[in-house]
């Protein structure tokens, strides 16, 4: 008989190629040595946790089946779980994860799992629990250190962190940030924390950080107004206990749970640019969110509904292809977890099991982290930009761009992002130098999401001037593709529907004709108009996207605007 796949495609393969199991797995008979309870995670953190351990598959395995889990949609439910275990081996007590829906025959010729007790765990998963450390508290530490220490970073067989850098930032000063920021700084990692809570930025023995190598620091730098990824420059990765600035709500694909995690777009892709951060994590759970949409007041119930469902274990998927069915994925295991929890218990970093929101799960056989309350209050006075109107916290690079990306995302809904951007055909484009542009989601698929140069000619039907440009804009896009064979698009979109009016509101446009350009994808300056084509205005601004230089402020005067119709 053949050996059972590596690690990494156990949870996938065992369960007939299905990404999706029937049931959490249910408690057998046990001895009394052996612990098994099931971690659910949800919300945010569940998008942020699959979307490492599915690029893991990706990133060390070539085959069809390692890339197939990134192209299946994600539980409507958005959760996931894992289950420890823990028992004696060989007179030692040991913690690993559950091979699921295993098949004993196929576990006992297998060399990436080991038999444990009567359940079988994998062999990378098996940490050894030191004295002092109940088997509850070790499962606890397991479950919360997964979703967000261990996705920091890669970790070798040794438990180590792989590659030289060596810096994080933590959004939030609650008890499960400080054990991450302290988790962190175990790793010898350069930890600072960004929080508004005052006593973790006292030097007093009240600081949970106390006597710590973990730096701290509010949202902002009062004295020169900077936020907290400008005020610390190049960082490896941020993980957020407090929000979730990369709207993982609106994946639904893994793949696009991948690119928003790994700087391919939205938050991370603003930070991997300015910071050269790597990942972005957030950590927001189902209750968490239940919390801010329902407020402090009227949260309660909501949340102790939602969790009792979760924790009776009801929640299952019978078939995989009804995508509309609640439930829960069983996630593959982790690499070299093991080791990297064994470094966390050698540095005595304990995430108690008493220190969950939701209360403590010593006795459950399914768990789900909770809520913090004061959280929501650390969030409701964090600084954000007024002057916005959007939902976008402080400190983060390209606020602005940011903005416009969540009033598109507002207006479009969500979307399978780079991959559709080839799919999309317009039937109606018959001019062969300008790309029509219909709505938001197409500036999205044709220039946001190919990181294209491009000019954006927006127009109004009722728009005489506008009419008298056409021919020439259609003759500038002509000679910069075939004379000049320059590589930027030239688009053109209307401002009348309601699609259109969605466009002008979120570029802040209030007449016609107006340009608009973008430098790889992102808007480059500011929306301006123009009386007359060819303009000088234009032809200095399109040089400058092309030589590279910066957004020049003093071409908006350069030429006259009082032609220019008023929006209706």
């Amino acid at each position: 008989m053949k050996s059972i796949p590596i690690i990494h495609l156990l949870s996938y393969i065992l369960s007939s190629n299905s990404l999706i199991v029937p049931s959490y797995p249910q408690r057998a008979e046990t001895r009394l040595e052996l612990k098994r309870q099931t971690a659910v995670y949800d919300g945010s953190e569940f998008i942020s946790l699959s979307s490492v351990l599915f690029q893991q598959l990706e990133s060390t395995n070539n085959s069809d089946e390692s890339i197939q889990p990134l192209m299946e949609s994600v539980p409507s439910l958005q959760a996931g779980y894992i289950t420890f275990v823990t028992g004696k081996l060989d007179d030692e007590r040991v913690l690993g994860i559950q091979v699921s829906n295993h098949d004993d025959d196929a576990m006992s010729e297998s060399s990436e799992v080991i038999p444990l007790e009567e359940t079988y765990i994998y062999k990378s998963s098996k940490c050894p629990i030191p004295k002092g450390i109940s088997d509850e508290d070790a499962i606890s530490t397991a479950a919360a250190s997964l979703s967000s220490v261990y996705c920091s970073y890669d970790f070798d067989s040794q438990g180590n962190l792989q590659g030289s850098r060596r810096k994080a930032v933590v959004l939030g000063g609650g008890d499960y940030a400080c054990f991450i920021a302290k988790a962190l700084d175990a790793f010898e990692v350069n930890t600072t924390m960004v929080t508004t809570r005052p006593m973790s930025l006292k030097d007093t023995p009240l600081n949970p950080l106390y006597q710590s190598n973990v730096e701290a620091m509010p949202p902002s730098v009062e004295e020169e107004d900077l936020g907290f990824s400008e005020a610390l420059g190049k960082f490896d990765v941020v993980i957020d206990t407090l929000g979730d600035e990369a709207n993982f709500d609106s994946v639904k694909y893994y793949e696009d749970g991948v690119d928003r995690v790994f700087g391919e777009m939205g938050v991370s892709e603003k930070l991997k640019r300015d910071n050269n951060c790597e990942r972005y994590l957030s950590t927001l759970t189902a209750s968490q969110k239940i919390v801010l949409r329902e407020g402090i007041l009227f949260a309660r119930d909501p949340v102790l509904t939602y969790q009792k469902r979760i924790e009776k274990g009801g929640v299952v998927i019978v078939d995989k292809d009804d995508t509309e069915q609640e439930g829960a994925q069983c996630l593959p295991s982790p690499q070299n977890f093991g080791a990297f929890l064994s470094t966390l218990f050698e540095k005595n970093i304990v995430f108690p099991v008493d220190r969950n929101e939701n209360g403590s799960h010593k006795n459950k056989e399914i768990f789900v982290k909770g809520c913090s309350f004061p959280d929501y209050a650390e969030v409701e006075i964090w600084p954000s930009s007024s002057a916005t109107g959007a939902n976008v916290r402080f400190g983060f690079p390209g606020i602005e761009e940011l903005v416009v990306e969540a009033k598109m995302q507002e207006f479009m809904g969500p979307s399978r992002g780079k991959k559709l951007a080839s799919k999309k055909k317009k039937a109606n484009n018959v001019n062969p130098f300008v790309t029509e542009i219909e709505s938001l989601e197409d500036v999205t698929l044709e220039i946001k999401n190919e990181e294209r140069d491009a000019v954006l000619f927006v127009s109004a039907p009722y728009c005489k001037l506008c009419r008298t440009m056409n021919p020439m804009y259609t003759r500038m896009a002509r000679i910069s593709k075939e004379e000049k064979e320059s590589p930027i698009l030239f688009a053109k979109a209307s401002s009348a529907g309601k699609e259109g009016k969605q466009l002008t509101f979120t570029f802040k446009i209030d007449s016609v004709p107006t340009f608009v350009l973008f430098r790889k994808g992102e808007m480059y300056g500011e929306p301006f108009g123009v009386a007359k084509l060819p303009s000088k205005k234009l032809d200095k601004a399109i040089a400058n996207l092309e030589s590279g230089k910066d957004w020049d402020a003093k071409i908006i005067g350069m030429e006259p605007q009082l032609r220019r119709t008023k929006l209706t």
